[in-house]
């Protein structure tokens, strides 16, 4: 996360610096106060194009090595609780910007929901670890209450993610998912 913001203000720094030389030569300033004004609308318009490459059009750079994940995968969740084991399907759907990724899960007992996540650059390959909070049916609260949980899924091939989660109950698992694009 460090790397992608440092990259953001570097990208924010240059955006600001030909905005202004643009400005510059439209508006002519006369004044240190009208030099003030341009840096400050550079400024203002850097924001706006930072916060749309940010949300979109990194995706379109070359030379952004971070995986383009799909947006709706479906899989197995394996699973072991006090030894029984079981497995569910299950359906995740991925938000991804530069700066975070948001992953739902749903199953016929629960739904999850992203609080924290990061996608890293580890022994050669990316791996997104991401911490998640349940939200059990209420007909299911009782046997599978609310947890919280960590994931971490290897990012071999953007269209099978393969994985492993663990959760404060103790319960440990597998996920297996095929993208659905």
């Amino acid at each position: 996360m460090k790397s992608k913001m440092e990259s953001l203000i570097k990208l924010s720094g240059i955006i600001i610096i030909l905005i202004f030389i643009i400005l510059y030569k439209f508006k002519k300033p006369q004044s240190g106060l009208d030099y003030w004004d341009l840096i400050l609308e550079s400024a203002g318009y850097s924001v706006i194009a930072i916060a749309i490459y940010e949300r979109y059009l990194w995706k379109y750079n070359p030379f952004v090595k971070i995986p383009r994940l799909k947006k709706k995968y479906t899989g197995v969740l394996s699973y072991n609780y006090k030894g029984e084991s079981g497995e569910k399907a299950v359906e995740i759907e991925i938000k991804q910007s530069f700066l975070y990724t948001d992953v739902k899960l749903k199953s016929d007992e629960i739904s999850s929901k992203t609080t924290t996540s990061n996608l890293v650059e580890e022994n050669g390959g990316f791996v997104l670890y991401y911490t998640y909070i349940t939200n059990p049916l209420s007909r299911y609260s009782e046997k599978n209450p609310i947890q919280i949980g960590t994931c971490k899924l290897q990012i071999d091939k953007i269209d099978i993610i393969k994985g492993s989660y663990w959760t404060n109950r103790k319960t440990i698992g597998d996920l297996t998912l095929k993208s659905e694009e």
